[in-house]
């Protein structure tokens, strides 16, 4: 691929793919990176997560971005010549390209081993520092500050990570009876656990979006629930009335009732950690906690399965939270929804996206032309009555 750099990045490669873990705020030279900035680096990070969840992002968000700049510094801490306020455009893009390509690294060659960010995760960084010269333009008593990060990505493809995914080696996805299956072995709290995944299935909502939902957002009169704008725009989505008696007796009864979550928690899904004090906010599950609801629910119903391992050699298991989502698309398209409605529902600002759905469509699309075409011997073909078949191989549990 081309990016139109005439010269390698003359960063070390093991620097710009840095183990985040592997290195410390104090192992960062604050006055290589930060001259004109009278603080620790710890000092800087920490105020500017606080300010990025003071603009209403969610923890999950807020720790992204720290990561972000902390990886940034990091880079600038090596790169010589290079502060976080005289450091030029180029230059922060060249360190998103080599994010992306290794291979474009001084000190490495074409056949380089070493793994690619994945462009979700680029975004994310990418994101993280425009912010973090956002925050500090606001430091700045008025001061003109101008925002290197203020570039386009356009060396990545128009996908997130998990789309990519899908479109690269498919998807799996859930049948209603796995679905149920899953939602009556949840551990304890019970009804918490599943309404997180009877709620995920019905609105096909990211696991990002589900763990901050607030009980303003559930209309239960009209059966909808509001999708706050995280990864794209809000929206709203409806709920089928089978929730009724599992919502009204979770949100009047039960919630309040788990311990360490008092009344004045505002999410559907509180954590039993009760209110994080030092900041004055309350908390709610977080991402990886709803990942482990479902796993230890799989595990229950014998549902779980392997398909593969990750770069790091960890062994990927179905279902997970993001199966749902999965699963809420595909029977959707079972049921007959058109893509420009799926594509609102599930959020996605590309249809692109919403197309490769399409390919849980089994074969047979010679069938489905002849009995659903507009020709002259289908004046009497049923409209939007015949659900579409499925390949099985989508399914978790398929071998």
């Amino acid at each position: 691929m081309d990016f139109n750099i005439t010269e390698g990045v003359d960063v070390p490669i093991d620097v710009i793919h840095a183990d985040l873990t592997t290195f410390r705020t104090d192992d960062i030279d604050a006055d290589a990176v930060a001259p004109e900035i009278d603080t620790d680096i710890d000092t800087l990070l920490s105020g500017y997560e606080m300010w990025v969840e003071s603009e209403g992002h969610p923890k999950s968000t807020s720790s992204t971005y720290r990561r972000g700049v902390k990886h940034y510094f990091w880079i600038l801490h090596h790169d010589d010549g290079n502060t976080v306020t005289d450091i030029e455009p180029s230059r922060v893009k060249d360190y998103l390209k080599v994010m992306a390509t290794p291979s474009l690294a001084t000190d490495t060659d074409d056949d380089t081993d070493i793994e690619p960010y994945a462009d979700n995760t680029i975004r994310g960084r990418h994101a993280g520092i425009k912010r973090f010269y956002d925050w500090l333009g606001e430091q700045s008593n008025g001061a003109t500050l101008d925002n290197p990060a203020d570039i386009t990505i356009d060396f990545l493809e128009n996908k997130t990570k998990k789309e990519q995914e899908l479109n690269d080696a498919g998807f799996f996805a859930l049948t209603p009876d796995q679905k149920d299956r899953l939602a009556n072995n949840v551990e304890s709290p019970a009804m918490r656990n599943e309404l997180l995944i009877r709620l995920a299935y019905q609105t096909g909502a990211r696991v990002s979006e589900l763990v901050v939902l607030e009980l303003e957002d559930i209309d239960t009169s009209n059966r909808t629930v509001d999708i706050p704008a995280i990864k794209s725009k809000g929206r709203t989505v409806p709920y089928d009335q089978q929730l009724d008696t599992l919502l009204d007796t979770y949100l009047n009864e039960r919630r309040t009732a788990l311990p360490g979550v008092p009344e004045s928690n505002p999410y559907i899904f509180p954590s039993q950690e009760g209110n994080r004090s030092e900041k004055g906010k309350y908390e709610h599950i977080t991402e990886s906690h709803a990942n482990a609801v479902v796993v230890e629910a799989a595990d229950n119903a014998g549902l779980r399965r392997e398909y593969g391992t990750d770069k790091r050699g960890y062994t990927k298991t179905v279902p997970t939270m993001h199966t749902l989502r999965h699963a809420y698309a595909v029977q959707s398209i079972k049921n007959g929804m058109n893509l420009r409605d799926l594509q609102i529902a599930l959020g996605h600002s590309d249809i692109r996206n919403t197309l490769e759905y399409l390919k849980a469509l089994k074969q047979g699309r010679t069938e489905r032309l002849r009995k659903h075409s507009a020709g002259p011997t289908n004046d009497d073909a049923e409209i939007a009555r015949t659900q579409v078949d499925i390949d099985p191989s989508v399914l978790v549990g398929h071998q």
